[in-house]
Order: C-alpha cells, then structure tokens, then sequence
C-alpha cells in the first residue's frame, strides 16, 4: 500500500529552485495509490514472507513524466526497492511543477510505498 506522499521543491539545470520560487510543486494525476498493484509483489518475498517500506524521490519533467528515481531509505530488501521503482517508472504521471511565471519546470515528488506480505493459505 502507498502510504502518504509529501510535495517537495523542483530543480532546474542551473541548480536548485527552491519551493518558494515554484507556484505550484509536482502533484500526482490519480494519486501514488493508483500506481499500486498486488501484483506488483515480488514472489521471492512472498514466498520468503518479507516486507517493509521503500521510501524514494521521483525526478519529474516539465511534461509530467519520470526521469529520475532515487531510494532514500531502502526497505531492507533490494527486490522490494525495485520493485517500488519500477511501478513508480511505468505508472507514475504528474501534473508537472509551475515556476512563478506559470511555466512548466523540473520538480520532484517523494513518497513511500509500504510492503505488507499477503496472508498465506495453508493446506491442510
């Protein structure tokens, strides 16, 4: 499950723009939650019974895309963290950052995406 997603400031090739000078940061078009999928759940940690939670910062162009992903605390397990960037890459879309003239600009939004293994059935 996505959990919360917090707003942060963009960047421009020149440096970093700070979130005062940005009229509007990048937000999400559906929301991180929308990203998720049970299948998403890799079957190593399934099977293994692992879990944790992949905190990263995603790079976003000025035409609301990914360019960019970086784990910024790490879930323990490298197949969670993968895992969680690759579903970030593949569905995350975004409105992009607006600078203060009301242009497209590079921004970053970062979030968290808590594993919680499936409940196992056994067989009797």
């Amino acid at each position: 499950m996505w959990k919360a997603a917090l707003l942060i400031g963009g960047l421009l090739a020149s440096g970093v723009v700070h979130a005062k000078s940005l009229r509007r940061a990048s937000e999400p078009i559906g929301g991180p939650r929308s990203w998720e999928s049970q299948n998403d759940y890799p079957s190593r940690a399934i099977r293994e019974q692992v879990g944790g939670t992949t905190s990263f910062r995603l790079t976003v162009r000025p035409d609301g895309s990914v360019s960019n992903r970086e784990i910024t605390v790490s879930s323990g397990h490298e197949n969670l963290d993968q895992a969680t960037c690759w579903a970030a890459l593949q569905r995350a879309r975004f409105a992009p950052a607006r600078d203060k003239a009301g242009r497209p600009t590079i921004g970053t939004f970062a979030y968290y995406r808590q594993w919680i293994p499936p409940v196992r059935r056994y067989e009797h």
